[in-house]
């Protein structure tokens, strides 16, 4: 257990300082944060434009009392109107005006509102002029007891609770609710991408600076093949504690930044990170295994992220692609399915957890399922590697493989070991 634990410290230290494991940990989140804050920042603090000070108006619809005084609303602007349009584009032109608008007659049925300027207009002229139609309208129709601040955004905040679950979420925690499931399942599968590749490469490293010779003299196949699982899975767990706790920073202090004060309203759904540290676990021993198997007999780098695209991929595009199918029912058959099957399982479950409430018992089975098919895929990974491990460019067969697999001793396969097996079957 000594070598296995030296093996595992000897891999974390070794591919923790790689550019690849440095860039996927933080340089991603930090470039995340960059532009969430640079776009916080855009949409909070917009560029300022001059007001305009005179505007002339078209209305066919006689909507709008220039006089009329609209409480609680103060205009940056003095309101001149007309009664059609081309004496309007007439001031317009002779820089009377800086801006007109038109009130069409089917403006009630489309509620279309052209404006026309020669100028960049502020930010907020299009909601003083619609400030100015709801005040005409709310004043004629009798409405007062209602401030025109409710009538212009009647909804200001919004809590729904998922009785299934118990989980309550406000107004500004919808998108980032219905976002949240997706990236974790994007995150996990990065983590277990960054790990499963520096697990592969290291391999096919090894074995063609010939360092495996030399470390299977002083150590067994297994030692070396759970040492390196251990150490690299220490690495993603490594990986999304970064990518949390930078997640939880930024929901922490975040908010007491100005531009960032949306964040207060988002939590964080724990079941969802517990599960998802549950289902990577297990889902990073599964593809540990399968791409432990192929990278020992790998014959260069190349070939091994071919071989670690076929692993998996088909674990992240399935639930990808069938996304709707989550969000639109969480407990369905497909997303059921999915969340059973091993190579999807880890990446389903989480998705369906945070956009419904699993019932316990699947939670179990699927946990159950993806453990069983851990083992018997950690049992043939185990005779893969031994056997595979001093082999050099040799193209190995399914069939092969499975031979392997199923022979009950297995012992160093080497390039005449391999030739020679060939000529006795043939």
């Amino acid at each position: 257990m000594s070598k296995v634990i030296q093996i595992a410290i000897r891999e974390y230290l070794y591919n923790i300082r790689k550019p690849a494991f440095l860039f996927a940990a933080i340089g991603t989140p930090a470039m995340i944060i960059g532009m969430w804050i640079l776009l916080f920042a855009t949409v909070a603090n917009p560029s300022e434009r001059p007001p305009v000070s005179q505007v002339g108006m078209v209305d066919l619809v006689g909507i709008i009392d220039p006089a009329l005084s609209i409480e609680n609303t103060e205009f940056s602007f003095t309101i001149t109107p007309y009664t059609d349009e081309a004496s309007a584009r007439a001031d317009l032109d002779a820089g009377k005006i800086e801006v007109y608008f038109v009130l069409p007659e089917d403006f009630k049925q489309f509620g279309t509102l052209p404006i026309y300027t020669y100028r960049e207009l502020p930010n907020d002229f299009q909601y003083n002029i619609r400030q100015l139609i709801v005040g005409n309208i709310s004043a004629k129709s009798g409405i007062t007891d209602l401030p025109l601040s409710r009538l212009m955004d009647p909804v200001v905040d919004t809590t729904y609770t998922i009785l299934n679950t118990g989980r309550t979420i406000n107004n500004g925690g919808i998108v980032f609710s219905f976002l949240a499931p997706f990236f974790f399942a994007l995150l996990f599968w990065l983590a277990m991408q960054t790990t499963g590749n520096l697990l592969m490469n290291g391999l096919v490293e090894e074995k063609k600076n010939r360092i495996i010779e030399v470390l299977v003299t002083t150590v067994t196949p297994t030692e070396l093949l759970l040492g390196k699982i251990i150490g690299l899975g220490l690495l993603g767990l490594t990986q999304i504690g970064v990518w949390v706790g930078v997640t939880i920073f930024a929901l922490t202090f975040g908010p007491r930044i100005e531009f960032l004060s949306g964040l207060s309203n988002i939590e964080l759904p724990r079941e969802m990170v517990i599960a998802g540290l549950l289902f990577f676990g297990l889902g990073y021993l599964f593809n540990a295994g399968l791409l432990a198997s192929v990278g020992v007999v790998a014959g260069n780098e190349q070939q091994s992220n071919q071989y670690s695209a076929l692993i998996m991929l088909p674990g992240y595009l399935p639930p990808v692609f069938l996304i709707v199918e989550f969000i639109s029912n969480a407990n369905g058959p497909i997303p059921l399915l999915l969340s059973m099957i091993p190579f999807t399982a880890p990446f389903s479950m989480v998705m369906r957890i945070g956009f419904g409430a699993v019932p316990i018992e699947q939670i179990i089975i699927s946990l159950a399922i993806l453990l069983i098919s851990t083992l018997i895929v950690s049992w043939a990974a185990g005779k893969i590697f031994r056997w595979g491990l001093l082999l050099y460019g040799k193209k190995l067969s399914l069939r092969e493989l499975l031979r392997v697999v199923t022979s009950r001793n297995v012992m160093y396969a080497t390039s005449a070991t391999l030739s020679e097996s060939k000529g006795a079957e043939a």
